[in-house]
């Protein structure tokens, strides 16, 4: 036998799935991403009704945190099922908590979003994607880490806010009728 004759001996078989006649196995499919809207929010109530409002009037029916969760309870379980069935997540950022910056006096508290709320940004961020997730900020409260590509959006000029919103809605594929966020701009 020569050294060529060898060589070719030496090569194992095709694994049986690649065999002539034999088809790769399936990859399987990422889950399609519906038109459920998500907003996570914390104790502000004039926040949270404003974005609300805003998003029913652009003809989308968002599912609000305290509606499946009680009493702000967190339920890890009943959040992983509620978030399986969101393709769009509004996370709203208000001053819920203080904290302070280690190392400088306790005088010098900080706004900060609630846990819950820090926790569903980063869950929906990782789930969906910076395109499916619109983060909206009140004006003092600390930001989160660098998220990536996600931008945080201030809520005091609504009109900026309404249309960066309306505008990514859309361009992950909700059914927004543009004439219908012109007509309701500043109306909520």
């Amino acid at each position: 036998m020569n050294a060529k004759n060898h060589a070719v001996e030496n090569v194992p078989a095709a694994p049986p799935l690649l065999r002539k006649g034999k088809a790769a196995p399936p990859h399987k499919q990422p889950r399609a991403l519906g038109n459920n809207v998500f907003i996570m929010h914390g104790a502000d109530e004039t926040a949270k009704t404003t974005v609300t409002r805003f998003v029913d009037k652009l003809g989308v029916k968002p599912t609000l945190f305290h509606e499946k969760f009680h009493n702000g309870r967190f339920d890890l379980e009943k959040f992983e099922a509620v978030a399986k069935e969101t393709g769009f997540a509004i996370v709203l950022l208000t001053a819920d908590d203080v904290g302070e910056e280690k190392g400088k006096p306790a005088k010098e508290w900080i706004s900060r979003a609630s846990e819950k709320v820090l926790l569903a940004l980063g869950y929906f961020f990782a789930k969906l994607g910076a395109e499916r997730v619109f983060a909206l900020y009140q004006e003092g409260v600390e930001l989160p880490a660098d998220y990536g590509k996600l931008t945080y959006i201030p809520m005091g000029d609504a009109e900026n806010w309404q249309t960066k919103l309306t505008r990514k809605m859309q361009q992950a594929g909700l059914p927004i009728n543009l004439n219908k966020a012109r007509e309701n701009q500043n109306t909520v």
